[in-house]
């Protein structure tokens, strides 16, 4: 696209950094191809929102479902304050301890 720069000669003497000046046809060309690049960032940018934002938008209440099925799994200290008092009772107590011999010893 770019003519290639001169080649420097062996050993010159001058500063291997120095940069390439652009001449009048290439800044032309530059400016010629500037609204052909910005056309191409603009249609990938519409493509990865058409891709990323619909996922985004369908996993987002699923994390909520899980973290609230987390919060009510691990929460065991809540499972032990509503099924203790129950269970701290002698019927309940008697009762789950005939239905467990029950099975174990027929």
């Amino acid at each position: 696209m770019y003519p290639a720069p001169p080649a420097d000669p062996p050993d010159s003497g001058e500063d291997v950094n120095r940069q390439h000046v652009m001449t009048a046809e290439e800044r032309a060309e530059e400016e010629r191809a500037e609204p052909e690049r910005l056309r191409r960032h603009a249609v990938v940018r519409r493509a990865g929102s058409a891709v990323f934002l619909p996922s985004a938008l369908s996993l987002a209440p699923l994390a909520v479902v899980a973290a609230r099925v987390q919060e009510a799994v691990c929460d065991t200290d809540g499972y032990g304050k509503t099924g203790a008092p129950p269970t701290s009772e002698s019927p309940v107590l008697l009762a789950a301890a005939d239905q467990a011999t029950g099975r174990v010893a027929p």
